[in-house]
């Protein structure tokens, strides 16, 4: 570790003991730095952000997306749901696409071939009447249609 990353990492440290335990307000943090209030909370929530989610190679965006969507963000446990087919791209979790899977699967050890796919990738609304006309069926009739209310 740096010795400004060190400093950083101390600083941070004694801003959130500050926050949390002796309960002081961002103004008082920052006047003891010689810093805004302001600047004083931004540093409080990057260390409750690194708490939150620990450095463990994988993006901001893709952690963020994991806990939103509930999953533990573990190698094994990540393993297991790329296994499973918990995770797909363009379909769970929202935003979750193909770059996305591509770089958890690499970060979890999972060969992207191998993980089971809800469709295939590239299969869209064109794909899909084209493969109806050559079999010889209605695409419309594979429609999801709303049941229409009692009368």
């Amino acid at each position: 570790m740096s010795q400004t990353e060190s400093f950083r990492a101390s600083r941070e440290a004694l801003v959130l003991r500050l926050r949390d335990q002796e309960k002081l307000t961002f103004r008082q943090i920052g006047d003891r730095f010689d810093r805004s209030a302001f600047r004083a909370a931004q540093i409080y929530q990057a260390a409750r952000h690194k708490i939150q989610f620990p450095p463990n190679g994988l993006s901001k965006r893709l952690n963020h997306l994991l806990a939103k969507a509930g999953f533990t963000v573990e190698k094994n446990a990540i393993a297991n749901a790329l296994r499973a087919g918990k995770l797909y791209p363009h379909c769970y979790p929202p935003t979750y696409g193909v770059y996305a899977h591509r770089e958890l699967c690499e970060w979890a050890g999972v060969d992207p071939a191998t993980v089971p796919m809800k469709r295939p990738l590239g299969y869209g609304k064109m794909t899909h009447a084209e493969l109806c006309r050559w079999i010889g069926v209605t695409p419309h009739l594979f429609r999801n249609r709303k049941k229409m209310p009692s009368q």
